[in-house]
């Protein structure tokens, strides 16, 4: 599906709110409550706007909090009517949602006769997997929904800016505040499972426009993540010099906003959404909040406000050392999770034009009892250089993430400035070929016996594992299954990346506890990653003797990242016995 057109006001200064009636742009109120100044934006980066562990963080506020946040932001507003024209602060608003149905890209919504502007973005989070905060900041960018006091039914209507092209008016169909909430956040799923339906993708260099007027030339920006492809595909278009500078203001007739303000809005609501270091170009109060020195000791640092020679901005560090060995460090106090990959970077140069600093950026995970720890070495000259590093966490439990600077040539001058850290993806362990079974406690015989299988969430199925070398198949524990409701489930998901061309086998012996036959299905699925899901489903209908049950599910493209087992019974009341799953590469003729 290609991209769903854009708002027209998307690249229009927060300044001015234009709305579109009729054909004739009006300009609205500015928000109530704007912040005194944007956030710092030297530490905007065009190619990582936000990481995509913030961005896809569905559970990332409840409903109580975003109604406390929404509060907060504008605790003025009062609703009120003239000339007969409703207008609601965002805090006030509740409307009759719809039912959708799930999909790949949201696991579905069911209405309800009225829900609270805070009830439904939280919802809507949790069913599509986008962060609350992600779907209040577009709201505020695209019609200061958050600070810009009661509004009328006309800016609730396309509260996202969703379907509302550059080029001609909002699209009807995609009228409605609860609308606009679920189709944007189900439209950045659609970026993220299908980026091959679009130009710009992660991990690629792509010429992105400054400005609608494509007189105003484009700038190759590095996607380096998911998220941040998603948001130019939204709004492609990316802030020139002049929008940077402006902060929250006009920049000049080649300025776009969309993506800024998304920025601005961020940082100034939640925090930095792509770097987790605080003060990271040294811009705030003298320059050194945040910064300290290592417990080495012997060295000594300050800021200092040169446009000249920062590296961005106005300002930078200025390192010195009376021994190797010294340190400078920034501690981000932050819960790092397994097999993630946290990347931690600087610029860097020597202040005397001839000279080289050696010394080396470090990254530490801390905390939980270990210290994970990775060092990229450096030598400098005169020239501004980034100095990165990435550390993959393999132990849990860390409680805080560390960026050291540490200079080993004694009585020279080091720079510093506009540091960065954050997560930059999952590591994935080299794989085996799943030519074994791939099932957690296939047989059932684990204490508890049921570990590894889950009901499906379709319904609520009754089931156990009962102990009998006489009835199970092998061994002696064996799934009894029963329902009152048809098609209830349970199933196991097996985290494994497939492969074109691949073909799995899916397992299960079956049979009834009694003389009568049960219905059911035997599924197998391939989801996960971009590729659209791939399934089979094998009916059996099973008496009292024990049958070997198999579905054979071949792949035409590649990229899942999981297989799913699933076992469906259609016959209720009765007590179905499984035993022995397997699922595994279909091995070869």
């Amino acid at each position: 599906m290609p991209a769903v057109p854009r708002s027209r006001t998307r690249w229009v200064a927060a300044l001015l709110v234009g709305v579109l009636v009729g054909g004739i742009l009006t300009l609205v109120a500015p928000p109530a409550v704007q912040p005194a100044a944007a956030a710092d934006l030297t530490a905007f980066d065009p190619g990582l706007i936000i990481t995509d562990d913030i961005f896809f963080n569905g559970r990332g506020m409840s409903a109580s909090q975003i109604q406390s946040f929404i509060r907060g932001k504008d605790p003025t507003c009062k609703s009120f009517t003239d000339g007969g024209t409703h207008y609601t602060c965002l805090a006030d608003y509740a409307m009759k949602t719809t039912t959708q149905k799930a999909d790949v890209n949201c696991g579905g919504y069911t209405g309800h006769t009225s829900e609270t502007a805070a009830t439904i973005i939280a919802r809507v989070a949790v069913a599509c997997g986008i962060n609350p905060e992600v779907l209040l900041v577009v709201m505020q960018k695209e019609q200061g929904l958050i600070t810009g006091g009661a509004r009328n039914s006309l800016i609730y209507r396309k509260a996202m800016g969703y379907g509302c092209p550059d080029s001609s008016v909002c699209d009807t169909k995609y009228y409605g505040f609860f609308n606009q909430v679920y189709r944007s956040a189900w439209q950045f799923e659609q970026y993220r499972h299908f980026p091959q339906n679009h130009t710009i993708q992660a991990g690629r260099t792509i010429a992105i426009q400054y400005n609608p007027k494509s007189s105003c030339g484009t700038k190759n920006v590095y996607i380096r993540n998911q998220a941040t492809a998603g948001l130019y595909i939204y709004t492609p278009y990316v802030p020139n010099s002049a929008a940077l500078k402006a902060g929250y203001g006009l920049g000049d007739s080649c300025s776009s906003y969309g993506n800024r303000n998304f920025f601005n809005y961020f940082t100034d609501y939640f925090g930095n959404p792509a770097n987790r270091l605080k003060n990271p170009g040294i811009e705030i109060g003298r320059g050194t909040p945040y910064w300290t020195a290592g417990t080495t000791g012997g060295v000594s640092f300050s800021a200092y406000n040169s446009g000249t020679y920062a590296h961005s901005g106005s300002r930078y560090m200025r390192i010195s050392t009376t021994k190797p060995g010294a340190r400078v460090k920034q501690t981000v106090l932050y819960k790092s999770t397994v097999n993630g990959i946290y990347s931690g970077g600087i610029w860097l140069r020597a202040s005397t034009t001839g000279a080289v600093v050696n010394g080396s950026v470090n990254l530490w995970a801390d905390g939980g009892g270990s210290t994970e720890k990775v060092s990229q070495p450096f030598a400098v000259t005169s020239s501004w250089v980034f100095v990165s590093t990435d550390l993959t966490v393999l132990k849990p439990g860390h409680t805080d993430l560390r960026l050291f600077v540490e200079v080993d040539s004694p009585k020279q001058y080091l720079r510093m400035d506009d540091g960065t850290l954050y997560y930059s993806g999952t590591y994935i362990p080299p794989q085996v070929p799943m030519v074994n079974n791939g099932l957690v406690n296939p047989g059932f015989e684990s204490t508890p016996g049921t570990t590894g299988w889950v009901p499906g969430t379709d319904s609520t199925p009754a089931y156990d594992v009962n102990r009998s070398t006489t009835y199970a198949h092998t061994g002696s524990g064996y799934l009894r299954f029963n329902t009152a409701t048809a098609g209830a489930r349970i199933k196991q998901t097996v985290v494994h990346t497939t492969a074109a061309g691949e073909s799995y086998d899916g397992n299960l012996w079956l049979r009834s506890s009694a003389d009568t036959s049960i219905t059911g299905q035997l599924l197998v699925y391939a989801a996960g990653g971009s590729a659209a899901i791939e399934s089979v489903s094998v009916p059996f209908s099973v008496g009292p003797t024990w049958t070997d049950v198999k579905a054979t599910l071949p792949l035409s493209v590649a990229g899942h990242t999981e297989l799913r087992f699933v076992l469906q019974v259609d016959t209720t009341g009765q007590y179905l016995r499984a035993d022995d799953a397997v699922l595994r590469l279909t091995p070869a003729p």
